[in-house]
């Protein structure tokens, strides 16, 4: 039905933003690339503590962070 297509595509953007696990490779707009620690909270609490080579420890919301999983 419509409505279960709406839940599912949801759902799925909300898992979009979950994708980072532990151990990750990411990159940010200005500290640049890090490695995901840890990441915890639900929806729009989801927060992630990244390391950066340059900028030490980071705990950002994943929200607004925009960060980028690089490859490999």
């Amino acid at each position: 039905s419509q409505t279960q297509r709406r839940a599912a595509l949801s759902t799925a953007k909300t898992e979009g933003q979950a994708v980072l696990q532990p151990g990750d490779r990411v990159k940010h707009e200005q500290f640049g690339e890090g490695v995901v620690e840890q990441v915890r909270g639900s929806k729009m609490a989801r927060r992630a503590k990244v390391r950066f080579s340059r900028h030490g420890v980071k705990d950002l919301i994943l929200q607004y962070a925009r960060l980028t999983r690089l490859d490999g």
